[in-house]
């Protein structure tokens, strides 16, 4: 689970073209706006992770990924081995049987073994949503840095 975040506007799109020409300025200016807006993101949501074992905390990352000028950031879990339930928490649950994965056998639900078990739903958390949007300021100040030094360099003297 991780989100993904675009964003494009007229002047934009033919910065994009220009930078086709020189993707050397676009990595040299985006990739750490990337890199840095992964990281805060990462700072602000790690702490808020629901923690019952500290599996999905420990699995939790950030990068940017790309060069020139497709370059992305990314935060949360990806991957072999990443916490199937995150979604979960994140998102919820409606109150649904479990049954064990083997017919005719048991499963360990509320302090003993049962046959099949009811479980009432949760509400979902919503600590990624919450997250970015605590640090979405952040992430587009980067980003506005980084496209400022790009048309600063971009520009004829």
């Amino acid at each position: 689970m991780s989100f993904s975040v675009s964003v494009t506007s007229p002047d934009l799109d033919r910065q994009m073209a220009v930078l086709k020409y020189y993707p050397e300025i676009a990595a040299k200016h985006w990739y750490p706006a990337m890199q840095g807006a992964a990281r805060d993101l990462k700072t602000i949501i790690e702490p808020t992770i629901p923690v019952l074992t500290g599996r999905a905390r420990s699995m939790f990352k950030a990068r940017a990924t790309g060069k020139g000028t497709n370059i992305e950031g990314r935060v949360g879990w990806w991957g072999a081995g990443q916490p199937w339930y995150i979604n979960v928490v994140e998102y919820g649950a409606r109150p649904h049987v479990i049954r064990p994965k083997k017919e005719g056998g048991f499963l360990w639900f509320g302090g003993k073994y049962r046959f099949e078990a009811f479980h009432p739903g949760f509400a979902g958390r919503g600590f990624m949503a919450r997250g970015f949007e605590q640090g979405e300021a952040r992430v587009v100040q980067r980003v506005a840095t980084a496209n400022e030094r790009i048309v600063n360099e971009l520009a004829v003297k």
